[in-house]
């Protein structure tokens, strides 16, 4: 698709961040959904492109129990650069 640079070492993103770091795309991610009913049809997509320190990538990161029962309201902030990198709502268990 011709963005081989975006992916190497030398990308410079340096003027996406808050704090000037380096910046290297760890991972691309699209989703898409079809839900078809009586009433209708309902399609979306999306994509992400998810941004790390180089630092940060081997970081493991242990998993954590998290219950979903009532509504609530996410993001996901790198707190290193200062930005939300994804913010959503839940609606419904």
């Amino acid at each position: 698709m011709g963005i081989k640079l975006a992916f190497q070492d030398e990308a410079d993103f340096s003027g996406i961040g808050a704090k000037r770091e380096p910046l290297r795309i760890s991972n691309v991610i699209q989703k898409a959904f079809i839900e078809v009913e009586e009433k209708g049809t309902t399609a979306a997509a999306g994509s992400a492109v998810v941004a790390a320190v180089p630092d940060s990538l081997d970081i493991p990161i242990p998993p954590r129990e998290f219950y979903v029962d009532h509504p609530f309201i996410f993001y996901f902030r790198l707190n290193k650069l200062g930005l939300n990198l994804f913010v959503g709502r839940y609606k419904s268990p």
